[in-house]
């Protein structure tokens, strides 16, 4: 039993009907076994999310989700909030990079640490067992991506790390990023950077080191062939057929397939299948017309963005 949005529509959450399309979903795991970082680009709603989700578990990464008023510090002290680190004290600091002065935070931290050298313990008695755990404190700057790569290899960092909405990020932040992607690599600390936009090479205008170092896997185009596969798998998960009207819901979503997959889910609610059906239903013009205008805002979008 399949409830409804667990089968059609948009979500954060990987839906049963995701396809692979060879040339999206083999470029972005093919990017996966490379050293380079990974570049995912298309219009809204056209399954960046849902293809990260297709190929990496939660404990595969590290997501920093990007906003409009986020800094180059922010975003690296999420990284670092998000592991195994503790920052025992910090305080601003002014660092002149290219000519330029920027704002960092220098914090001395305590990581877990394996091997000689100098390092306190931690012991622990849990059950009758003794546990002790060695700690390093070292200091860094937060606001530098070198600091930060030496920080991650130090504790063994093998995940990757992904920045969601990287088009919210002002021109000035996506720029430095770009930098410090070079600086990243160096130390092979890699990254997926997910943003709504186009052209090819939009970090590489940023800088030009980056031209043959990453792998851009774009979203788009969605071909007619795969938005009907897309009904096709959702067929006997909901028992509820399109083949009467999907080539009209193609027609109507601007090959957007984020407004496919809604318009096929509220085609479904209008036809009172919330869930899986114990006999075949057939999806009608009337139940997609309904969901058209229940969708009408996101087909216009859709529209501007065609």
């Amino acid at each position: 039993m399949r409830l409804t949005n667990q089968v059609y529509g948009v979500s954060n959450d990987l839906i049963d009907t995701y396809i692979e399309r060879p040339v999206v979903d083999e470029t972005f795991t093919k990017g996966l076994q490379k050293n380079k970082h990974i570049i995912v680009y298309g219009a809204s709603k056209q399954g960046k999310t849902s293809l990260t989700n297709k190929h990496l578990s939660e404990q595969d990464y590290v997501k920093v989700n990007c906003s409009p008023a986020a800094t180059i510090l922010d975003i690296y002290n999420s990284i670092a909030r998000q592991l195994d680190v503790e920052i025992l004290e910090s305080h601003e600091v002014t660092t002149t990079i290219g000519g330029e002065a920027k704002i960092g935070l220098k914090a001395k931290i305590r990581i877990p640490f394996f091997g000689g050298g100098e390092t306190e313990a931690e012991t622990s008695v849990s059950t009758g067992r003794e546990n002790s755990k060695n700690f390093k404190v070292i200091d860094f700057n937060l606001a530098l991506a070198q600091d930060l790569s030496e920080l991650l290899k130090s504790i063994k960092f093998d995940k990757r790390i992904i920045l969601e909405n990287f088009h919210y990020l002002s021109d000035e932040v996506q720029k430095q990023l770009s930098i410090d992607l070079r600086i990243f690599e160096d130390y092979n600390i890699l990254f997926i950077v997910l943003g709504i936009w186009r052209e090819r090479n939009r970090l590489a205008q940023f800088n030009g080191d980056l031209l043959d170092r990453v792998i851009e896997v774009p979203v788009e185009p969605w071909e007619r062939a795969d938005l009907k596969r897309i009904v096709t798998e959702g067929l006997p998960l909901l028992n509820a057929s399109f083949e009467n009207v999907v080539d009209y819901i193609i027609d109507s979503c601007f090959d957007s397939v984020g407004v496919f997959q809604e318009i096929c889910k509220e085609s479904c609610y209008a036809a009172s299948v919330n869930q899986t059906s114990e006999s075949l239903v057939e999806i009608t013009s009337e139940n997609v017309n309904f969901a058209i205008q229940k969708n009408l805002k996101t087909i216009q979008a859709g529209i501007r963005d065609a």
